[in-house]
């Protein structure tokens, strides 16, 4: 998108102004670090504003981009404009894809795991505290245990 960008002539501030997408978030985009934006339902968004902006089709742009998405490897896609240029030559918009849904299942293995240790330690609390010794409580035997 970059390269229709500079192509237009149109800066970064003028596509954050249109768009309201801030612009650390476009330089992003434009780096195909979409591991560092939110979700993929807000990159769709900026994706498609974006497209919009600079007189792009928004939903060819979109449709490159969730194909491109699981691709394995850096892939740069073209989309082709849609004001009627004599040049009918598509624009470059060299965008780096990851593989999304790996680290998407990724974090929900990372979430999961955080969770029955959370699950666990409660447990484990738990049972410490209804727990008496010979001296009498539980904080006493926790404690004992932890220290």
């Amino acid at each position: 998108m970059r390269a229709e960008r500079d192509k237009r002539e149109v800066s970064l501030q003028h596509v954050a102004e249109v768009t309201r997408i801030p612009i650390r978030s476009l330089e992003l985009l434009e780096a195909g670090d979409f591991e560092a934006l939110p979700g993929d339902v807000f990159v769709r968004g900026f994706v498609t504003a974006y497209a919009k902006c600079l007189e792009l089709d928004a939903d060819e742009v979109v449709a490159r981009y969730t194909r491109c998405k699981t691709a394995p490897a850096v892939q740069p896609i073209s989309v082709t404009a849609t004001n009627d240029d004599e040049n009918d030559e598509p624009a470059a918009l060299p965008v780096a894809m990851l593989n999304m849904d790996a680290q998407s299942n990724k974090r929900v293995g990372v979430t999961f795991a955080l969770i029955l240790l959370l699950i666990v330690a409660t447990l484990t609390i738990s049972y410490f505290l209804r727990s008496t010794d010979s001296a009498g409580d539980g904080v006493t035997m926790l404690r004992s245990a932890l220290g």
